[in-house]
């Protein structure tokens, strides 16, 4: 069983440590994860995911 450690929160997001260099990053109000990221560090993760919730946030405000 993998064992889940929040290693950051946003406002509206949370990034798990789930195994060894894995990594998922959730929507707080759904639960849902919105990606599984490999890094090597939990550093390297927290880049990689504000990339993603400034990517997911332009798409927003998009028409």
């Amino acid at each position: 069983m993998k064992r889940r450690t929040t290693i950051h929160q946003w406002r509206d997001w949370l990034l798990d440590h789930v195994g060894d260099d894995e990594y998922e990053l959730i929507q707080k109000d759904n639960h849902k994860v919105i990606q599984t990221i490999t890094a090597k560090s939990a550093m390297d993760a927290e880049n990689e995911c504000r990339k993603i919730i400034k990517g997911v946030k332009e798409g927003a405000k998009s028409p």
